[in-house]
């Protein structure tokens, strides 16, 4: 694939039509002042990197654009292109948005201006990590006080996760816990589509599930623990012993098996209330199956002291006497509780800044493990440790071959490949829950949805910017091409453009299927169910990458509307649907809607 010259036409055709800078404003800057220790020029250095964080919106797009065209020019070719790559596969994975830059930037000038801290020791569960996990960067860097690059993402992941966890379409502003945790586990089951899990693919950080919306099941389960973290709820990933485990040995996390996630709520003593990631549904308690007025299922969420003292709560999760839910009674008394505790939520820089956020501004930036293991404890988990797949996940992404790396770059193209990268700026703004104004969500997504006619009539616009810059590479010094030259490029050029086309075609797929998921949230069922079965699929299922997220969707605006016999038709009968146990509890409970049952 010849990417340098795909992104050079993809640069030539969109930032020369439209110079895709910040749209709405400018960045925040800070001029003709003298880097003193001054109390002001500290602040000013900490609300410029704050300002920048909560605007990531507003950066130069053409920017980012260029800069990932040279990281993928790098890789084709880096022997020839020295210092063009970050110093790990991490960094070079993602695009690099110039106002995180700036943000790393000013952070460390503000750093410089304070005194320096106290030392402080690292959490002792931090000493549970596997040796080779431990050597990581990130964990091995945790003392220091200057911020990264790498710190400049997890920062922007913790903003990006508090809005959505605000925002009134998931978490909303209750003061429920219990509605709050329902709530967000019901809005990521909606907006984060399952991926399978494969050796070849690559594992995702929670900032990248959340903003590409899909994941595997446990990449989501990730996401959702920390959506409820910036809400102030603390959350696990609970494992039960596998197969074969036997009941004297202490379990290595090899031997566990993922189960649910289990949310403490509570405010004397707190209950560990449980969901099952893989199903997509709350684990129920003794009536918790009910329906409101429309028909739609309200399931209330089952504790653990509940399934331990009632393990046949069980029987309704099972899809048959040959199908039972697989967790046992015996299992139950050995849950391992898994906390997560990524390196910047142990990183004293980190909890600095926490430490001057208050309000509408406030962040959780610190997780304090050993404190959290003191409250599982508590709620009757008999064993609590530090989750090893944020630490595993680095491991690989560190690891990544330059052809991976590159993979993953070309899935941030569609978000900047239409003039004023409608489709980077809407996603932002649909993550704070901001949809209405001509700067927010819907106006810009709409923005992301060229005709397809206006697509395929630009067709001749690409190749033209893709023969131009192939021309520029390929034509020798002082001489020119032959026409068997030019034929040639002229036939890569259209391949080109046609990879050119793709991209903005999978940016409004992406728009369209989100749009829809804004009508849900919204209560229009009619335009959401359209959305999704028309726009999001308009090539059909097996060429869309979003077929599995859209039937899902179809089936929960048709459950949401009242048409009950159709949402049990779609969950049981869509082969795109990939959590299929979920999906048929979804069918069986809908059914007993009526019955004694239910």
């Amino acid at each position: 694939m010849k990417l340098q010259a795909l992104l050079l036409a993809l640069v030539a055709c969109f930032v020369a039509q439209s110079g895709c800078g910040p749209a709405g404003g400018t960045q925040t800057k800070i001029t003709n002042r003298k880097a003193d220790a001054s109390s002001q020029w500290s602040d000013d250095l900490f609300n410029f990197s704050l300002e920048n964080l909560n605007h990531l919106e507003d950066n130069d797009c053409e920017e980012m654009l260029r800069s990932t065209q040279q990281r993928l020019a790098a890789l084709q070719r880096p022997q020839t292109a020295p210092g063009k790559l970050p110093q790990d596969a991490l960094l070079a994975s993602w695009p690099e948005p110039d106002m995180l830059r700036q943000v790393v930037s000013r952070l460390n000038q503000w750093v410089d201006t304070q005194e320096k801290p106290a030392e402080s020791k690292p959490d002792p569960m931090l000493d549970t990590l596997p040796a080779d996990l431990a050597k990581l960067p990130m964990v091995e860097n945790l003392g220091q006080v200057h911020f990264t690059a790498y710190d400049g993402y997890m920062l922007m992941e913790a903003v990006w996760l508090r809005d959505a966890s605000r925002s009134k379409w998931a978490g909303g502003g209750s003061a429920d816990e219990l509605h709050v945790a329902r709530s967000l586990f019901d809005w990521t089951v909606r907006n984060i589509q399952t991926d399978y899990d494969t050796p070849q693919r690559v594992p995702q950080v929670p900032w990248e599930t959340l903003f590409l919306g899909h994941g595997t099941t446990w990449e989501r389960a990730w996401t959702y623990i920390l959506l409820l973290r910036q809400r102030g709820i603390d959350a696990a990933l609970l494992a039960l012993p596998g197969e074969g485990s036997s009941p004297e040995k202490k379990l290595g996390e090899e031997s566990l098996k993922p189960w649910s996630v289990g949310v403490l709520i509570g405010d004397k003593e707190k209950k560990l209330y449980l969901f099952d990631p893989k199903l997509g549904l709350p684990i129920p308690g003794s009536y918790g199956i009910a329906a409101d007025k429309s028909g739609r299922l309200d399931v209330q969420p089952a504790t653990l002291d509940q399934v331990v003292a009632n393990p046949k709560l069980f029987d309704r999760l099972a899809l048959g006497g040959d199908s039972p839910y697989w967790a046992k009674k015996a299992d139950l008394k050995r849950a391992v509780a898994m906390v997560e505790s990524s390196p910047m939520y142990l990183s004293p820089r980190a909890k600095r800044i926490e430490s001057r956020l208050t309000g509408e501004q406030r962040l959780v930036l610190n997780a304090e493990p050993s404190q959290q293991a003191a409250r599982f404890k508590a709620a009757g988990v008999g064993e609590v440790r530090l989750w090893n797949l944020p630490y595993t996940t680095l491991q690989r992404r560190l690891a990544l071959e330059p052809n991976a790396v590159i993979q993953r770059l070309l899935a941030y193209v569609p978000f900047m490949s239409s003039p004023g990268a409608p489709l980077y700026r809407g996603r932002i703004m649909h993550l704070k829950g901001r949809f209405f104004d001509e700067r927010e969500a819907i106006a810009y997504y709409q923005k992301a949805r060229p005709r397809n006619q206006a697509v395929a009539e630009d067709l001749s616009k690409f190749a033209k910017a893709a023969f131009e810059s192939l021309s520029l590479q390929r034509k020798p010094p002082g001489g020119g091409l032959t026409p068997a030259e030019e034929k040639e490029l002229k036939q890569e050029a259209a391949w080109q453009a046609q990879q050119v086309a793709g991209a903005i075609i999978q940016g409004k797929l992406a728009a369209s299927y989100w749009l829809g998921l804004i009508q849900y949230d919204l209560g229009e069922f009619t335009a959401a169910r359209d959305y999704f079965s028309v726009r999001t699929l308009q090539f059909g299922e097996r060429d869309c990458f979003w077929a599995t997220g859209a039937h899902y969707n179809i089936a929960r605006t048709l459950e949401a509307s009242g048409e009950r016999q159709k949402a049990i038709d779609e969950y049981e009968s869509n082969i795109f649907l990939r959590n299929d146990s979920g999906n048929l509890l979804r069918a069986r409970w809908l059914k007993e809607r009526d019955g004694a049952g239910f």
